[in-house]
């Protein structure tokens, strides 16, 4: 994405690639994780944390990253979907805030493999719910959610399981790249 400019850090990194000074270095954290939750260091986390709510640092977490630590402590809450299946069916997605600039350039699309999340998602009210997924067999998700936390913004995006190509669609992308513009306060 043209004007972002992007670094990779993973948890075996030194500080678990969340170093002061790397945290310093960054506008925007994009947080994606599934299983390894309690593996970050309690006092990286709370730098995370601590960032945002200064407004020193933007968070986006992804898919399973509503269980991360900075995120669950920045909502004060479990932050756990009702339910959830791993079958690979489609998901749904449809903007409810064409007017946010998350939703910039996106139309209601549909990821043709994925997993489901379902309500109720144990999440404070957000500031603006953009994006909702619903699935086959009925279940719904606020799938695309903003909060602005002191002096930081939070925004979640239920963007799916490694298993499935979901971070390679380009709505997916889009609305990505939109939310780091929004996180940084670029937008």
């Amino acid at each position: 994405q043209e004007g972002l400019a992007i670094t990779k850090a993973r948890l075996s990194d030194p500080e678990a690639g969340l170093s002061d000074a790397d945290l310093d270095a960054t506008d925007v954290l994009v947080w994606w994780g599934h299983l390894r939750h309690a593996d970050v260091p309690d006092n990286r986390a709370a730098a995370v944390a601590t960032r945002v709510r200064e407004g020193k640092l933007g968070l986006i977490a992804l898919y399973a990253s509503s269980g991360s630590k900075p995120f669950r402590d920045l909502m004060s809450m479990p932050c756990e979907p009702g339910s959830w299946r791993e079958d690979g069916r489609p998901e749904f997605v449809a903007v409810k805030a064409p007017e946010h600039p998350i939703a910039k350039g996106i139309a209601p699309f549909t990821i043709p493999k994925t997993d489901m999340f379902s309500e109720p998602f144990a999440v404070p009210e957000p500031e603006t719910v953009v994006l909702v997924s619903t699935w086959e067999k009925g279940e719904t998700l606020r799938s695309g959610l903003t909060w602005t936390i002191d002096k930081g913004r939070v925004v979640y995006l239920r963007t799916g399981p490694s298993s499935f190509p979901v971070l390679f669609h380009r709505s997916v992308r889009q609305v990505i790249a939109n939310s780091v513009r929004w996180a940084a306060q670029q937008a």
